[in-house]
């Protein structure tokens, strides 16, 4: 009785759980050791920002539920192949044992089966492990994090910085993809998500056709609403930009989708709308501040209006520079 309400409920387990239809790829066992290594790095050198490390993290917790819902799998496996093996008549003291091709066969079933589940309980230590650790470099910054000055983004040593940076970064980005591309886990992944992936293309597509028709009509609206033509071009313009900004949003959403990236490209897509968000709206301040036809202020004949929003756009510039160091590009140093 008690073997058969095991069977059973190892059974329903196994057909009702969705995560117990699908174990790890042994491809996909490549792929966890190299980011367990570069993550190893990561944490053994300790000087990625916390948002690298929060985004690593993040990873690391994927792949440790992926070793988690595997070993579920697994461990039922084994048990109903230990339940068959249990089942069978003791081997007899004298003579031929006639369930002896029986009994090799489902041991050899049930040490097969032991294999994939020691591999999966191997790397979720492994990941639990490196989970930890990456908490405690965490919370040890944590204590010193309001009493830390950050470095100015004016630096000029932040410019020649920067752009070794984004040479590494390219660099490693490309090295992403093509990794990718030759792995057949990425390939399927993209694949699984390619409706999302066109759904989110077509919101970008969207998104940006949007903003284009806005600054179109934009001045048409200024003209026919007479009692504040400024509210109605203040209106438009805050529309536009964030219409702007969630396009670079559900772009960065479709990019990560198709699980051609690893953790610099999650990196540098999560960060492409606050990029995005600095620039559009340095742009719009200048507009409303001294240019564009919705301004609330008339330039010196000294200055050009052009001149004013260049001004917004290098400011904006050095703020994007200084986020991408200290929480993108600093994943380079590491990786």
């Amino acid at each position: 009785m008690v073997r058969l309400f095991r069977f059973c409920l190892i059974l329903w387990i196994t057909l009702v759980s969705p995560s117990f239809a699908q174990g790890v790829a042994p491809e996909a066992y490549d792929s966890w050791n190299k980011d367990a290594t570069r993550a190893e790095a990561v944490v053994e050198n300790a000087e990625a920002s916390d948002a690298a490390l929060e985004a690593l993290r993040s990873q690391i917790v994927d792949w440790r539920q992926k070793f988690l819902d595997a070993q579920s799998q697994d461990i039922a496996r084994v048990a109903i192949l230990e339940d068959q093996l249990n089942a069978l008549a003791p081997v007899p003291e004298t003579g031929l044992d006639p369930l002896a091709d029986r009994r090799a066969a489902l041991s050899e079933q049930l040490n097969a089966a032991r294999a994939p589940l020691l591999r999966a309980e191997e790397a979720y230590s492994r990941a639990s492990g490196l989970i930890r650790e990456i908490d405690q470099i965490i919370s040890a910054r944590r204590t010193n994090a309001l009493l830390e000055l950050g470095p100015t983004p004016l630096a000029p040593s932040k410019w020649l910085t920067a752009t070794t940076e984004v040479v590494g970064v390219i660099s490693g980005l490309v090295d992403e993809v093509s990794d990718a591309f030759n792995n057949a886990a990425a390939r399927a992944s993209f694949q699984s998500n390619l409706l999302n992936i066109v759904l989110q293309l077509s919101l970008t597509i969207a998104f940006f056709f949007g903003a284009s028709r806005v600054s179109l009509q934009a001045r048409d609206l200024s003209q026919n609403v007479a009692r504040n033509p400024r509210l109605a071009h203040l209106i438009a313009a805050s529309i536009k930009m964030a219409m702007l900004i969630a396009a670079f949003y559900t772009l960065g959403a479709a990019l990560l989708q198709t699980g051609m990236f690893g953790v610099r490209g999650a990196l540098v897509l999560d960060a492409m709308p606050i990029w995005a968000g600095y620039i559009i709206a340095a742009i719009f301040i200048s507009d409303r501040l001294a240019t564009g036809s919705g301004s609330a202020f008339e330039l010196p004949s000294d200055i050009e209006e052009g001149s004013i929003r260049r001004t917004f756009v290098l400011g904006a510039l050095i703020f994007v520079i200084d986020h991408a160091l200290e929480h993108v590009f600093v994943f380079n140093e590491v990786s």
